[in-house]
């Protein structure tokens, strides 16, 4: 790091202007990195004068030995360096026009302006279409809810109509008890197989720590058929039983479903909310 002000003042100066070169310049830009504000300070105002040195001078037509001159040090091929340099001493000795600079100024103003609407035109298109990509993803990922839903509901009616176009079927209809006057039900099914099909409607709906299940009575004892949950009561309701514990219609006595905890219990706890009997 530089310590000493002066020194760091003299590289500054010639930093501005392009005249450092090699470790100088490697050393200057290091401690430019680690500089405090007051050396901050003294880079930016010393920047800010050797941006606006040209505009600082009038156009002086330059004598003609300086032309000769600089000819004369083109055709001996000076080096890189000396090349550099002549072309910062023309800049800041003003063979640049005042006039010139001034316009070239004001016409990189225009463009950054320009540029700057034209980024916010962009930024605010990008915004745009992310929130219609949004809104499309959202759209699709509805329909493809809609469409599982209707393939499943498609593919749960084709069970059903393998059950029903069986050479042979059994029905038992199911009415309410006194706890539900009105609900209906009925048990389809297809002895060879033990497939069969429950249709539930008009029974209340189902606590969320409860759930509906269905007792197949041989004799006296009940057996568990499965359970099942409404999900709108005033529709009605068809469920798949993919295996009935007992298909023989003269072994069953009857059916039944009653309200039971959730997931069912091996025998019947709650109320009978519906029964019927084999004719």
């Amino acid at each position: 790091m530089i310590t000493d002000k002066e020194r760091f003042e003299e590289l500054c100066s010639a930093y501005v202007l392009n005249a450092l070169e090699g470790e100088e310049l490697r050393e200057f830009q290091q401690d430019l990195i680690e500089a405090n504000p007051e050396r901050r300070n003294i880079y930016d105002e010393m920047r800010w004068v050797a941006l606006h040195l040209p505009l600082a001078s009038e156009f002086v037509e330059p004598p003609s030995y300086v032309k000769e001159n600089i000819l004369r040090a083109i055709q001996t091929q000076p080096s890189p360096r000396a090349e550099n340099m002549l072309g910062k001493a023309a800049k800041f000795f003003g063979l640049i026009k005042p006039q010139v600079a001034l316009a070239v100024s004001l016409a990189l103003l225009v463009i950054i302006v320009g540029l700057s609407y034209y980024t916010f035109f962009l930024r605010e298109v990008v915004r745009q279409r992310d929130q219609q990509l949004t809104a499309l993803q959202a759209d699709l990922s509805l329909q493809r809810q809609q469409f599982i839903a209707l393939q499943n509901e498609l593919t749960r009616k084709e069970e059903f109509l393998k059950i029903l176009q069986s050479p042979k079927i059994d029905v038992v209809i199911m009415g309410g008890l006194e706890i539900s006057p009105t609900g209906y039900g009925k048990i389809i099914w297809d002895p060879e197989r033990k497939s069969a099909i429950l249709q539930i409607s008009n029974l209340p709906p189902v606590p969320k720590d409860k759930d509906y299940q269905l007792w197949v009575i041989k004799g006296q004892k009940p057996v568990s058929a499965g359970v099942f949950s409404l999900t709108d009561p005033e529709k009605e309701s068809f469920f798949k039983i993919d295996q009935l514990v007992e298909a023989d219609k003269k072994v069953i006595s009857a059916f039944a479903v009653t309200l039971e905890p959730k997931g069912g219990v091996p025998q019947p706890t709650g109320k009978m909310y519906l029964l019927g009997k084999p004719s």
